[in-house]
């Protein structure tokens, strides 16, 4: 048909279809559609509509029949309606400057012609033209988008030749379209020509008019005219279609679904209908579940609060070592270490492994006190016996001095001085490890009788 479409759907197409009949000056205009050679027909939803003060239409056509129609547009004067044509709002009602004309469903031939009138009920035309022409029906949001100014009509242009104007102000057209020319019974006979595919229904276009449409089943949704087009809907898929109740058990099916409800509840579990209800008796049993689960839940977060707390200390006593393990000197010992200076038998001691060696540096494992530090009796991991030195606290300024004497004192390997074990810098003063004298301290030695005589002999 050459005309811009709209819109397409299983049945109907709406498209932009300005043509006019008209009278101009005195010359009649007649419009004809003829659809007889296509699948499209006049939708019901369509009327013939006449703009003018002094003109009849008259409205010819066929369906599976002949039919004849039309009606009568008239003004009593220029300034009626406020120079805009009043059309009525159905077939019932009356309007000024124009009137309307239904047309029968699965109408394929149609002529309009829009005839002057005047001299019946006046000496003279109130206006040079008028004009007709198929348009939606449509409600009165579609009616209101069209405005039909009468003084339009005294143009010097005729608006056959207007096309722009006819475009702007006339309504879009609704055609019904079908399939071949028979009917569905008829159609199923010869399966070579039958075009509605599986998951289909086909309807009868019309009674008296015949032809037939395609649609899915019920369940189902897609182009029905393609092979496996109608394919099943998941009602489920979106909560928003979804017929099941929210706590309802939903079951799909081809074309059809079901829903049921858990145990516990009662109902058909459908939305609108009556739901799942919860059986009276599984309310206790529900309360014993919910406070069972509170206090589970309780006792895991105390646990996990615990957990939480632990971590944190470990590893805020992980930070602290780490933090004087750098204040007393522990870097310089590490370089001194990596460029081969400190003992290669020298061992970097944990604060947990001296603690437990000395239990703790209980006061009853102490050999001996001096201005340097408190020398504590211990046993190491390894069941070796230790003299543990707590040095005194070191001033900022001396810790390097201290790692010197540390790298002197782990190269010492001479049988009458006392060995460098190793040392621990994860405390607040350093530690040192020395290897434990067996015969007792050099006091001893020096003022007990019994080792001087074995001294001097």
């Amino acid at each position: 048909m050459g005309s811009e479409i709209f819109e397409l759907n299983s049945s109907q197409i709406r498209i932009k279809f300005p043509n006019l009949a008209l009278t101009d000056n005195g010359t009649e205009y007649t419009v004809t559609y003829d659809l007889s050679n296509t699948q499209y027909t006049f939708s019901y939803d369509n009327w013939v509509t006449t703009v003018g003060c002094d003109d009849t239409v008259v409205v010819i056509g066929t369906t599976n029949q002949s039919f004849a129609g039309g009606c009568v547009a008239y003004c009593p004067s220029r300034n009626d309606s406020g120079g805009i044509a009043s059309c009525p709002d159905d077939r019932d009602a009356l309007g000024i400057g124009c009137c309307q004309t239904p047309i029968p469903r699965g109408t394929n031939y149609l002529v309009i012609n829009t005839t002057d009138a005047s001299s019946i009920w006046r000496l003279q035309r109130l206006y040079r033209s008028s004009f007709s022409f198929v348009g939606e029906k449509g409600n009165s949001t579609i009616q209101s988008q069209f405005s039909y100014r009468l003084k339009d009509l005294d143009e010097s242009t005729p608006l056959y030749f207007n096309n722009s104007w006819a475009a702007r102000n006339t309504p879009p057209v609704l055609f019904d379209w079908r399939i071949g020319a028979e009917n569905c019974n008829q159609a199923r006979r010869n399966l070579t020509t039958y075009v509605c595919e599986d998951n289909t229904i086909c309807s009868d276009f019309d009674v008296n008019v015949g032809e037939y449409l395609c649609g899915c089943l019920p369940g189902y949704e897609g182009n029905p005219y393609l092979t496996l087009g109608c394919t099943d809907i998941d009602e489920c898929g979106e909560s928003r279609t979804n017929p099941c109740y929210s706590n309802a058990i939903y079951t799909n099916t081809p074309g059809h679904f079901s829903c049921s409800c858990p145990e516990g509840y009662y109902g058909d579990g459908r939305k609108g209908g009556t739901g799942c209800i919860r059986m009276p008796h599984f309310n206790t049993l529900i309360w014993i579940m919910t406070g069972l689960g509170s206090g589970l839940g309780f006792l895991l977060f105390l646990a996990m609060c615990f957990w939480l707390n632990k971590t944190f200390h470990k590893r805020k006593k992980q930070m602290r070592k780490q933090k004087l393990f750098k204040r007393n000197g522990g870097l310089l010992l590490q370089q001194q270490r990596n460029d081969g200076a400190l003992g290669y038998k020298t061992k970097l001691y944990s604060a947990e492994e001296l603690e437990t060696a000395t239990d703790h540096f209980n006061e009853s494992r102490i050999l001996g006190e001096g201005g340097q530090g408190t020398v504590y009796k211990g046993m190491l991991s390894d069941g070796s016996m230790a003299a543990i030195n707590k040095s005194k606290v070191v001033g900022d300024s001396l810790f390097e001095q201290f790692i010197n004497e540390v790298v002197i004192l782990s190269q010492i390997n001479h049988r009458n001085v006392v060995k460098l074990l190793g040392c621990c810098l994860e405390t607040d003063v350093p530690l040192l490890v020395y290897e434990l004298l067996p015969n007792g301290t050099l006091f001893d030695l020096i003022h007990d009788p019994a080792t001087t005589r074995s001294l001097t002999k």
